[in-house]
């Protein structure tokens, strides 16, 4: 009776560790922020170095539904990238803060919740044709670094 006792202790210990690792990882090499987006590294770039706060990032982007529909891509719907301002009021909770860990040429990919995704990339509620319990898949690639200034010049 004993050993039984001890190989179930044995056995639970064991699926709590595996549970507790396996937590970090969602999908095929994405891994969980604490923020609660998933992110994966997809290419490493050439550049020097990365973006500061405040500073604005140009990325060619695609983004996809659950279903893996694309409804947003640079090429079709902003030819000239998107561009992201990196104000620390706007890194919190979302994958704009992973940006800052990037240098110009890397790709990445994340996995997002709707409601934070359309909140900070169109500043709107959830659409129609996307379901709220899923995740928006979103593959950047960091093409250039801009300061707040130069960004302002553009417009």
């Amino acid at each position: 009776m004993h050993r039984f006792f001890k190989i179930s202790a044995l056995l639970f210990v064991a699926l709590i560790l595996n549970y507790s690792c396996s937590k970090s990882e969602l999908f095929n090499g994405y891994t969980r922020n604490a923020d609660g987006y998933y992110y994966k590294l997809l290419g490493i770039g050439d550049g020097n170095e990365g973006p500061k706060e405040d500073d604005v990032v140009v990325l060619d982007a695609v983004m996809r539904t659950q279903s893996d529909s694309v409804f947003w891509d640079t090429k079709h719907d902003a030819a000239n990238g998107l561009y992201v301002l990196l104000k620390s009021e706007l890194l919190e909770g979302s994958c704009n803060g992973y940006y800052l860990k990037m240098v110009e040429g890397d790709s990445a990919s994340f996995l997002i919740k709707p409601s934070v995704f359309f909140r900070d990339y169109f500043d709107t509620i959830v659409p129609d044709f996307c379901k709220h319990d899923t995740l928006i898949k979103l593959d950047v690639k960091l093409n250039q670094i801009i300061s707040f200034a130069e960004y302002k010049s553009l417009k």
